[in-house]
């Protein structure tokens, strides 16, 4: 799944807030006049830190992806790119297109999954960018323009907003320019936003960023998946609401503070999000992944059957027993 979603990201790679000409970043060319800047856009994909553990790679994501600049006024795709093996690209625009201050663009790329086969879905991710004149291009995020899995949130609930004709800065896209001021730690955490901001609401972001995460972790295009609901005012994503399955116990039987793993489907990759009881019994969780989560046998368990529970329901059970402990007695 991350084979999409990485490519769309980075793409808004043109300095901030600089005098005169902005500074080329992420491999673009320097030197550009202010006049040529505003027609050349560089970007590169960044996908999230460390604590993404899913089977795909950031290979699979950023490369080769299409980049596309579109014109949400027109509802039209200006110029379109593609993601090197760096995950970088450069948009250029011709046939006189000059960017207008008065517009704030879509930037987002678009790769299917699973090669492309029948039956399998494409993702997007995306951001929104601003001509501002003589200081160049502007987008959500600062020190070199990136799209992300935070900018992709943010740009869904702008448009949410908007399109719930939600009143005052939530659904104003110029509030959400240099809005991102760092990188994230991991893929279902956001990246720091600006000082004192009241644009967002960081538990909403938080909330859309791991439903994005999770999209990216089932092979489902994000834009899609994430709906806001106007009557609750939350965000939701229905169609990955499906309970983990557990597939086996890795060993079917252990003595008390000994790790086992459990192999299945659906599991959260972050290992806080999933909870685990042999028996009545809570495992602390020491590693996840969507297909797997390793956990500690509770000093205190018997043997019972394991379940896994998520934000989108509860698995089915198997059997696990509890071995005495060597050297002694397993008590009930």
């Amino acid at each position: 799944m991350a084979r999409l979603l990485g490519a769309a990201i980075t793409g808004l790679a043109v300095a901030v807030g600089c005098a005169g000409p902005p500074a080329a970043l992420d491999g673009a060319a320097t030197g550009l006049t202010a006049a040529q800047s505003a027609l050349t856009l560089a970007g590169r994909v960044e996908f999230g830190g460390p604590g993404r553990q899913t089977a795909t790679t950031i290979g699979e994501i950023a490369v080769a992806a299409t980049v596309a600049f579109l014109d949400v006024a027109t509802n039209t795709t200006v110029t379109t790119a593609k993601t090197d093996q760096d995950g970088s690209f450069v948009l250029t625009f011709t046939g006189g297109f000059r960017p207008d201050p008065a517009k704030y663009y879509i930037i987002e790329a678009i790769k299917g999954l699973a090669g492309n086969m029948p039956g399998n879905d494409a993702a997007r991710v995306r951001t929104i960018a601003n001509w501002n004149g003589l200081n160049g291009w502007q987008s959500m995020t600062t020190g070199g323009l990136n799209i992300n899995p935070t900018t992709t949130s943010l740009a869904i609930m702008q448009a949410s907003y908007l399109a719930a004709r939600v009143p005052g800065a939530r659904s104003d896209p110029a509030r959400y320019m240099n809005l991102v001021v760092g990188k994230a730690p991991a893929l279902d955490l956001p990246a720091p936003l600006a000082s004192g901001q009241t644009t967002v609401d960081p538990a909403a972001l938080l909330t859309v960023l791991r439903l994005v995460a999770k999209a990216i972790q089932f092979d489902a295009d994000p834009v899609a998946a994430v709906l806001y609901n106007a009557l609750t005012a939350t965000f939701g994503a229905p169609a990955l609401a499906v309970a983990p399955t557990i597939a086996g116990l890795v060993p079917a039987g252990a003595a008390r503070g000994t790790d086992i793993t459990i192999y299945g489907t659906r599991f959260s990759a972050n290992k806080v999000l999933n909870t685990v009881y042999i028996g009545t019994r809570a495992a602390t969780v020491l590693e996840a992944t969507e297909s797997s989560l390793k956990i500690k046998v509770p000093d205190d368990a018997t043997s019972g059957d394991v379940k896994v529970v998520t934000a989108d329901g509860e698995s089915n059970r198997l059997a696990f027993t509890v071995f005495p402990d060597p050297g002694g007695f397993l008590q009930p």
